[in-house]
């Protein structure tokens, strides 16, 4: 498939209906906070957004290897809109998920939904690219626009990586300053929602602005306070932010940038 995508030919639209119903299945099985483990013989690397941005992708993968085992990812989130690849970028990556379910670990972020896809290009990549004129099948975009916004309504929203004592949480916005939001109340929320529909708390996972509680998907600037509060001494990695290059880490993460476009960490 990743072979198809680099000579620049799109994938069947039944192909990618069944993707789809895989991806979307397997992450329904998953916490809305995923906990990892990393071993002695494992490398774990974090990349930031990839917009649809495939170059940037295979560039990452030549570079630092494809998923394996022992060669672990955790993609955070924002992996269409803007670029013009945005379905080879997210069908690389659910593909990856699926022979590797602990190998290629996918969070979401704010524009895997509908209200930035309507508008940030990634409706109209598929629109076009799935038109099913040719075939007199003219309902053919809307379906498989569907399918990819019920599949991303799926996706986790937090990983937390553990290894021995050291943990870095990682999420696409920030956590809210709401008192009394912990982990374990994060991972114990079993629902899967388009934005609009989620807990304002959770919709911070995926926007992280400055402004008021007030604003439906905006967080305010996270205290260390609360981080504290919610996560102890855990590392927290985030790239919804006006910071250096869309990361935030500390001594016991080494930020190493592998690609022009989606910041990376090599944690362990």
């Amino acid at each position: 498939m990743m072979h198809t995508f680099k000579t620049g030919k799109v994938l069947h639209y039944k192909y990618v209906i069944q993707l789809l119903f895989a991806s979307r299945d397997l992450n329904a099985s998953l916490s809305t906070l995923v906990t990892t483990t990393v071993n002695v013989d494992e490398r774990l690397t974090v990349c930031g957004d990839t917009h649809g941005q495939l170059a940037d992708l295979f560039s990452i993968f030549t570079i630092n290897g494809t998923p394996s085992p022992t060669n672990r990812y955790i993609f955070n989130g924002d992996f269409v809109d803007r670029g013009d690849c945005g379905v080879e970028v997210v069908l690389t990556l659910m593909a990856w998920q699926l022979v590797f379910p602990n190998a290629c670990m996918l969070n979401r972020g704010n524009h895997e939904e509908r209200s930035q896809n309507e508008t940030a290009g990634f409706m109209s990549e598929v629109f076009s690219k799935y038109n099913g004129i040719a075939d007199g099948d003219p309902s053919r975009p809307q379906l498989v626009y569907d399918t990819f916004e019920c599949t991303f309504d799926m996706l986790p929203l937090t990983t937390l990586i553990e290894k021995g004592p050291r943990k870095v949480i990682v999420l696409h916005g920030g956590l809210s300053d709401r008192p009394g939001i912990r982990l374990e109340h994060i991972g114990a929320i079993n629902v899967r929602l388009a934005l609009f529909q989620l807990p304002l708390y959770l919709a911070h996972m995926l926007f992280f602005r400055s402004g008021s509680e007030k604003s439906p998907g905006v967080a305010r600037h996270l205290r260390t306070s609360c981080l504290r509060t919610c996560c102890g001494q855990t590392l927290r990695i985030a790239w919804e932010q006006s910071i250096p290059r869309g990361a935030q880490g500390c001594s016991s993460a080494q930020m190493s940038p592998k690609s022009s476009a989606p910041p990376t960490a090599s944690l362990w």
